[in-house]
């Protein structure tokens, strides 16, 4: 009995989905768990961005930070990690939109990504940061598909 590894890569084919998945979900986990404490701060915040007004800006406060931590736990199981990958990566495409208005309009905004801050906004470095995670969000969700990396199995068992 021989183990033969598929492809060039065969360590990192098998950590890098799993390895994405949990950077994903634990940014996620995070920022869901940050605004889940501090409501009426990320509230505050939402509407800073001057594209939303109440009461949808409440409901977003609600209810976003419940989508985030459900789509961070969804991620970690592979039969699901694809839809919550989608659905993280319309998010960050979303917030990517509200960000790059808000930059145009030069608001001055202090982010409720991760709870409460009173630092403004660097918008370079929040494209940056929010690109990555589309980027991993993406590599997730093709991760995730049989075409890409083999969800059976990854080591083969060739019996003689």
């Amino acid at each position: 009995m021989e183990l033969k590894f598929p492809g060039k890569l065969p360590a990192l084919r098998m950590v890098l989905p799993w390895l994405l998945r949990l950077i994903v979900a634990g940014v996620f986990l995070y920022a869901g768990i940050a605004k889940l404490t501090h409501p009426t701060d990320f509230h505050a915040d939402t509407l800073n961005f001057q594209w939303i007004d109440d009461p949808d800006a409440a409901w977003i406060a609600l209810g976003l930070p419940v989508l985030e931590v459900i789509c961070s736990a969804a991620i970690i199981i592979p039969s699901w990690s694809r839809p919550a990958a989608l659905i993280l990566g319309g998010l960050l495409i979303i917030f990517l939109a509200a960000l790059g208005r808000a930059w145009l309009f030069g608001l001055d905004l202090h982010c409720g990504c991760f709870g409460s801050s009173t630092e403004s906004v660097h918008y370079p470095w929040k494209f940056v940061q929010n690109i990555a995670l589309l980027l991993m969000t993406t590599f997730v969700w093709l991760g995730s598909s049989e075409k890409y990396f083999c969800k059976k199995s990854f080591v083969r068992i060739r019996h003689e």
